[in-house]
């Protein structure tokens, strides 16, 4: 049953054409067509409707919001956590003292190296550890002599190394 805006009531209705101004509709007493702007606004969406046309249009919307959701869970992703910031901001600095230990450790190794070709009779028969060069017997044996020239330079980065781990240790009381 459809109803017009005129009142007129018509039983079994079915919309066989639309046009641009009017709307053709076959009932049970006939047919009629109706001016678009004389039907009411149920009428008008139903006339007007395309079930493909509404296929493509909800499609479309899931992709926006499938879209947009992922925007979403990439920004969620990208900031971090109010519960988690200073424990990341805590384990990224000893991260990078870890890598800056690593680098003095290597630097004071090449150090020794190079002082060890040019003085090998006096270096020679002393104890060096590449895996922890601060801790080498030679920097404590020899520390007070002047007998190695270039023997500072390896005290200094004793120093800076040590100074680096007094600071890892603060972060992660593990680390050697």
């Amino acid at each position: 049953m459809l109803t017009l805006n005129e009142g007129k009531v018509l039983r079994d209705a079915v919309i066989t054409a639309i046009s641009a101004d009017e709307v053709a509709i076959r009932h049970a007493d006939g047919f009629i067509k109706v001016a678009l702007a004389n039907t009411s606004d149920d009428l008008r969406w139903e006339a007007c409707f395309d079930p493909l046309e509404a296929r493509k249009m909800a499609m479309e919307t899931m992709r926006r919001k499938a879209q947009e959701e992922q925007e979403r869970l990439a920004l969620q992703r990208s900031i971090p956590t109010p519960t988690s910031g200073p424990f990341d901001s805590a384990r990224m600095a000893a991260e990078a003292l870890r890598r800056q230990l690593a680098s003095q450790r290597n630097a004071m190794n090449l150090e020794f190296r190079a002082l060890a070709a040019k003085n090998t009779s006096l270096l020679k028969g002393n104890v060096w550890n590449h895996a922890q060069p601060e801790a080498s017997p030679l920097l404590n044996s020899v520390s007070g002599s002047r007998a190695v020239l270039g023997l500072s330079r390896l005290q200094y980065g004793r120093d800076a190394i040590l100074a680096t781990l007094r600071d890892l240790r603060d972060l992660d009381p593990s680390a050697r």
